[in-house]
């Protein structure tokens, strides 16, 4: 399990993953609307090196969602991931 937090939209992409943040989307069709989230990234590694499966349960303000990767964008000049798509299946 990962826990996860919801992101304000108004607050700086890049000050955020500068603070050792990985943004991302919580999206699915039982979802009233998508889910802007910031993952800690020293968690999300651990989890990638554990896990060679693309499903994981998130837990977002104390309920769990279990979700699927679908994408993930990464940057080699930035070291790391920038943002991870998760599709809601529940």
């Amino acid at each position: 399990m990962l826990e996860v937090f919801k992101r304000d939209l108004s607050q700086n992409n890049k000050k955020l993953r500068k603070s050792g943040y990985i943004l991302g989307l919580i999206y699915g069709p039982n979802l009233e609307q998508d889910i802007p989230i910031q993952i800690p990234k020293t968690p999300f590694l651990r989890f990638v090196e554990d896990n060679n499966d693309l499903s994981v349960d998130l837990l977002l303000d104390g309920h769990i969602k279990k979700c699927i990767i679908t994408e993930i964008q990464s940057q080699p000049a930035f070291e790391g991931y920038m943002h991870i798509n998760f599709r809601c299946i529940e």
